[in-house]
């Protein structure tokens, strides 16, 4: 009896992993072979070489330490002569579109973003598993939306008073240290001063609450926070196969000092959703009391209770918080003054996409290697006098439009195609596809923006000599091109387009 139990045994144990092994090597093979499928991602498109036998063109996306040339060598001159470029990585494969036309289709037309894995694990760790980098689908229009209804222009032009206060407080405080120091000139940071005024006009206007960051001037436990997340991410992202890097759980220190740090902030943001929730009057209406009220209000068996729960809350402020923060790794200046490009910066940008400090920094930047710009911007300033005439400062706002082109806050963005997409020369990319838009080179294409690497306000705005001020100008409607040819507001994507 003994002996027959323990032939049943034997038989069902090799059964088993005769099982495991034929089922092991199944699932390989159909791995294995949708990887030679995702090599050559079309025919049709010609491929960049020098890609990585097993991740293909990934480092090129996510890790190069240097991505201007990386991207000129993926995306450009591999480029067929619609500006279109086949790509892959690891088991996904993608187009890349350098054509205004085939971007704007693309970006009209689908709204779905589906970031790598690796990508999406260190965002889940780094904003939240709700962040709006991330979702989708209805989750991502019901949040998009209660955003959308904060920032209307009837909301902005009753939020420059609060911007006003906030850079007249910076601007106070800067001229008490200067005078507290003795100095006539005073050499500052710029980067740090300009989160601290971009997360005060955030906390003022969309929170309702003051950080208080431009009248101490000081990092804040909350500031300390943030850089501490944004610099882990960044060398996290760098070398991610590091089990220390990848698993967040593992008892080394770096991880505690993450989980200390990342929970103060979302304490920090959920303290802020209750004490709001509790005072919250009838015509409230900033960026935290439409959240609220959306998560509400929202009809039942359109979401999950998940996706409309404090937790999700938080996590879409902690992206728009980061937005505004940004990081400039190793500083904006330091070992970029021969020429204006900073393209270790970008590293963080494929992280947390749109950055207000970081547009700052380099308008302030390009300002103070321009002197002849900067004084027509203190010109133009000095004639309106009042921020309440602020539609009138034309040529300040084609500055921020050339920093902007010159440096996007988001080097790239990208599309997974929802259904066949045809680009130009008649090529139709399948559903599924993931599609880039590199922005960077867009801008910087010669045939979208002549002189494209030289830094020209003025392809935005130009002198009225009837009016005897600056005028914007528009590539559609502008033939007087003068010096340069007006901006094309068509081939301008920083802000990128359609509903996302």
């Amino acid at each position: 009896m003994l002996t027959q139990i323990s032939s049943f045994s034997d038989a069902s144990a090799a059964l088993t992993l005769f099982a495991i092994v034929v089922s092991s090597l199944y699932i390989f093979y159909r791995v294995y072979r949708r990887h030679l499928e995702t090599k050559k991602p079309f025919q049709e498109l010609p491929m960049a070489e020098g890609n990585n036998w097993i991740f293909g063109h990934a480092r090129d996306l996510i890790a190069s330490s240097n991505f201007d040339e990386a991207y000129r060598r993926v995306f450009v001159d591999s480029a067929n002569k619609y500006g279109q470029t086949g790509y892959w990585a690891a088991y996904f494969r993608g187009v890349s579109v350098l054509s205004v036309q085939d971007a704007r289709t693309v970006l009209n037309t689908q709204n779905e973003r589906r970031p790598p894995l690796l990508a999406r694990h260190f965002n889940r760790n780094f904003i939240g598993d709700k962040n709006l980098l991330i979702i989708n689908g209805r989750e991502w229009k019901f949040h998009r939306n209660a955003v959308a209804r904060t920032f209307n222009p009837k909301f902005l032009l009753g939020s420059r008073a609060g911007m006003k206060s906030v850079a007249e407080t910076m601007v106070h405080s800067i001229q008490e240290k200067i005078h507290q120091s003795g100095e006539n000139v005073k050499e500052m940071d710029m980067e740090p001063l300009l989160k601290m005024i971009t997360l005060d006009v955030f906390g003022k206007i969309a929170l309702s609450t003051d950080f208080q960051l431009c009248t101490t001037l000081k990092p804040s436990p909350l500031v300390r926070a943030f850089e501490f997340l944004l610099n882990g991410t960044i060398a996290r992202l760098s070398a991610p196969w590091r089990p220390k890097n990848f698993f967040y759980s593992l008892p080394f220190e770096q991880n505690r000092i993450h989980n200390k740090e990342r929970q103060l902030i979302r304490s920090f943001v959920a303290d802020l959703i209750n004490e709001k929730r509790d005072s919250m009057e009838k015509e409230d209406d900033d960026l935290l009391s439409h959240l609220i009220r959306a998560h509400h209000e929202v009809p039942g068996g359109k979401l999950k209770p998940e996706d409309v729960s404090d937790e999700a809350m938080t996590d879409v402020l902690m992206a728009l918080l980061f937005a505004g923060y940004g990081k400039c790794q190793g500083g904006l200046c330091r070992g970029c003054h021969s020429r204006i490009q900073c393209t270790h910066f970008y590293s963080l940008s494929l992280v947390t996409k749109d950055t207000t400090s970081v547009t700052l920094t380099f308008a302030l930047y390009l300002l103070a290697n321009h002197p002849e710009i900067q004084e027509l911007c203190f010109e133009e300033i000095r004639d309106v006098k009042t921020i309440e005439n602020m539609e009138e400062l034309v040529y300040c706002k084609a500055v921020i439009w050339e920093a902007l082109r010159l440096f996007p806050a988001a080097v790239r963005t990208n599309r997974a195609l929802s259904k066949p997409v045809e680009l130009s020369g008649g090529f139709v990319a399948p559903a599924g596809t993931r599609v880039i838009i590199p922005i960077w080179n867009i801008h910087r294409d010669e045939q979208n923006f002549p002189e494209p690497e030289t830094f020209r306000p003025d392809r935005w705005a130009k002198q009225d000599e009837s009016k005897k001020c600056w005028v914007e100008r528009d590539a559609s409607t502008d033939s007087d091109e003068g010096d340069i040819a007006a901006g094309d507001h068509k081939a301008f994507l920083a802000f990128s387009a359609g509903g996302r």
